[in-house]
């Protein structure tokens, strides 16, 4: 292959695709159930508080829920996002080769 068609082709890790897919959703599953975890511990020891501690926790929760909720919706963003590279670049692949005949 001459040195200037070395810039004509593409190579796509598929494989690397579906495991950076599969880490996100393992590291998104693994974050819901740690939250969960701590947000019970959280509530079974809060459940004696009163007063001005309880309405402090009560608001700081709600934040809690808000940023983890975020935080979740931003990780399964990301393994989406993988998920519709690696559909795309296939479909480019795919296409690519009915154009040149598989070359």
């Amino acid at each position: 292959m001459p040195a200037e068609d070395i810039f004509d082709i593409t190579k796509v890790n598929y494989a690397g695709l579906d495991k950076g897919e599969e880490a996100f959703a393992t590291a998104l599953n693994g974050m819901i159930d740690t939250l969960e975890q701590l947000e019970q511990k959280l509530l079974a020891q809060s459940a004696i508080w009163q007063g001005q501690t309880k309405t402090v926790f009560d608001q700081e929760r709600q934040l809690w829920n808000r940023e983890a909720n975020d935080m979740s919706q931003f990780v399964s963003l990301l393994k989406q996002n993988i998920n519709i590279t690696n559909m795309n670049m296939q479909q480019v692949e795919r296409i690519n080769s009915q154009i040149f005949d598989g070359r």
